[in-house]
């Protein structure tokens, strides 16, 4: 049985809050290394290698169950793909040359780029929400609010 657009928007919002948890995670290493607590680098790495897991497990998942929905829902679906998937691919190549830097050989750009990579995430999540998971947008009715009707 597929899910409504509503379910879907439930469900994706309810990652997006469980990677709010884990990006506060990360931004809680990030303080205690600017406060000087040398040991936090390897709980940084943990926690951002752990982010990064679950991260690329929600855009595939997103991918899955969103796509179909969006491609269909208004005149702006397939704009709304075409966004989504550059951004993806964006992203994850992102987190490949994240993956790339040693945080004992570069601390100060592994820590910009984390630091850099977190702010980003949320506000791409922030700009999805308004942008594609609005109840505007994932609607249930099939009826278009902007239709005219003169």
């Amino acid at each position: 049985m597929e899910k409504k657009p509503s379910e879907i928007r439930t469900t994706i919002l309810g990652e997006h809050g469980a990677l709010r948890r884990r990006l506060a995670g990360v931004e809680a290493r990030l303080a205690s290394l600017r406060q000087g607590d040398s040991g936090a680098r390897r709980e940084l790495r943990a926690e951002f290698d752990a982010l990064c897991a679950e991260f690329v497990a929600h855009i595939a998942h997103e991918e899955a169950i969103l796509r179909p929905v969006l491609a269909d829902i208004d005149n702006w679906g397939p704009v709304r793909i075409e966004l989504m998937d550059a951004e993806h691919a964006a992203q994850r190549q992102r987190i490949l040359a994240l993956a790339q830097l040693s945080p004992d050989a570069d601390p100060a750009g592994y820590d910009q780029g984390v630091r850099a990579f977190v702010d980003d995430l949320r506000a791409d999540m922030e700009a999805e929400e308004r942008e594609c998971l609005s109840p505007d947008v994932l609607r249930d009715d099939t009826t278009s609010i902007d239709a005219f009707s003169g």
